[in-house]
């Protein structure tokens, strides 16, 4: 069993990318909620920048903004649980289903 493994796909379309294509229709006021939110830790200036640049439109700028701090809490997580060893996929589509069924056949060939 692969409980173990923490699972990364490497998925050709950048994050930033995909983020503005799956969110940037979403309501600003929600998304200016949710970068409120993580106010703590994102820092009073970061939520400032950020909610300026949602209101300026530039939702790639917001993205690139939020992907850092994830990133360092992502990677601060992987320190913390270190014990468990990445398992890299690499899916060469932006389709979810496509690449569950990648990542699905990978999982089914450690077992």
């Amino acid at each position: 069993m692969c409980t173990e493994s923490q699972l990364q796909s490497l998925c050709s379309l950048s994050w930033v990318e995909r983020l503005v294509k799956d969110y940037g229709s979403s309501d600003r006021v929600l998304l200016a909620e949710g970068i409120t939110k993580i106010q703590k830790r994102f820092g009073g200036d970061n939520v400032k920048k950020c909610l300026e640049k949602l209101d300026e439109n530039d939702l790639n700028g917001v993205a690139d903004m939020l992907l850092g701090y994830y990133d360092k809490m992502y990677t601060f997580s992987l320190k913390k649980y270190k014990k468990h060893k990445p398992l890299n996929i690499n899916c060469v589509t932006s389709d979810p289903s496509e690449n569950a069924d990648v990542i699905l056949n990978e999982v089914k060939n450690m077992i």
